[in-house]
């Protein structure tokens, strides 16, 4: 064998135990300094190469870890195939709190059309109804009316939760100075814990919703008494001024 067949593979050996040197001590520093959760949106999910497909099966495994599988059947909760495209269109509707590339909680929220909004209040819209042609997409000034759809997160996982809601309100701060308003939002909570949230916010229970859960309304004009506090003013500022 030539002088430079070999030069050539050992150069080609070299980089490869190289490369895999790197990949060893890169996993090795994840397991000493785990990535801290942190909020995500449809940007990093698109940098890693996933598509709404992918994203929303992500999704609905950790509902059903969270919430179980009765409650998050696809007759209850829909399938990925109904929401990826709301998903990837109302980018503005959802973020996720996730630890490398583990999503470990997530919020979603929709603007319905006025049909299934009035459905929705009285309890009679199941979640597996919501779809891309009763939503409206809100990337334009005006104002609406929002549908949760969850706010949920690992129990395991501390502090979740808290970055969860900080990222929803920091989320409808940045909305508002666009001219985009929610007069109304609806959730339908299913669990002690969904309800306690909702009661924390200050919502007004409406009715048992037909199949499961609890209907709860919060209006955003007048700003909630409940949602006054020092870090949200801004917010409240915007609403004050614009939702009139």
């Amino acid at each position: 064998m030539s002088e430079v067949a070999l030069l050539i593979i050992g150069a080609v050996l070299g980089a490869i135990f190289s490369k895999g040197t790197e990949w060893s001590l890169d996993w090795f520093r994840k397991q000493k300094n785990p990535e801290s959760p942190r909020v995500i949106t449809s940007v990093d999910v698109l940098s890693w190469g996933w598509n709404g497909e992918k994203l929303l099966k992500k999704l609905i495994a950790l509902d059903r870890k969270i919430l179980g599988d009765e409650l998050t059947s696809d007759s209850r909760e829909g399938t990925v195939d109904q929401w990826a495209p709301l998903f990837m269109r109302d980018v503005d509707g959802w973020s996720a709190i996730a630890i490398d590339r583990q999503i470990i909680g997530y919020y979603s929220f929709f603007a319905l059309i006025e049909d299934s909004y009035e459905r929705a209040k009285r309890g009679h819209l199941l979640d597996s109804e919501v779809t891309i042609d009763n939503t409206v997409p809100f990337d334009v000034p005006g104002i609406y009316k929002g549908y949760f759809v969850l706010i949920g997160a690992d129990p395991k996982f501390s502090g979740a939760g808290r970055k969860l809601l900080d990222s929803f309100f920091d989320n409808l701060q940045a909305l508002a100075e666009r001219g985009v308003l929610f007069e109304e939002m609806l959730a339908n909570a299913f669990t002690a814990d969904g309800k306690r949230t909702c009661e924390g916010f200050g919502m007004e229970k409406l009715c048992d919703h037909s199949d499961f859960g609890v209907v709860y309304s919060l209006r955003l004009k007048p700003w909630p008494s409940r949602l006054d506090f020092k870090r949200w003013q801004e917010i409240k500022q915007l609403y004050e001024e614009r939702l009139k």
